[in-house]
């Protein structure tokens, strides 16, 4: 929520992985804005903040905080930005007739 505007602000939803960061920025109606891959470095980190920054994101939902999303999400805590954990469980959902999980947006990265 925009404190001065009283509008819902962006969200956003990241992937941690070993190497990478899979990022989408969601706007106050579920849609997605943006799409963005990050190296998972410090120097990823430093540009996935200024790209959330920079879409005014608000608060971000990470998948895997407690291993390779911890980093990431130690820094954006650090600089302000609420972060909450995604347990896997929300974010993984199995297609019929399929035993591999595909990810789906979930409401966890949603403001209440």
């Amino acid at each position: 929520m925009d404190t001065t505007t009283g509008t819902p602000a962006a969200v956003a939803g990241i992937d941690s992985h070993k190497d990478t960061l899979a990022a989408c920025v969601i706007d106050p109606t579920g849609r997605p804005v943006e799409h963005q891959t990050f190296d998972n470095t410090p120097q990823g980190h430093r540009k996935a903040l200024a790209w959330l920054q920079r879409h005014q994101v608000s608060r971000v939902g990470i998948e895997g905080t407690g291993s390779y999303g911890r980093p990431l999400a130690v820094r954006l805590t650090a600089e302000g930005v609420e972060t909450v954990e995604v347990p896997p469980q929300m974010t993984a959902q199995r297609p019929e007739g399929s035993s591999a999980p595909t990810k789906k947006p979930t409401r966890s990265t949603r403001w209440p």
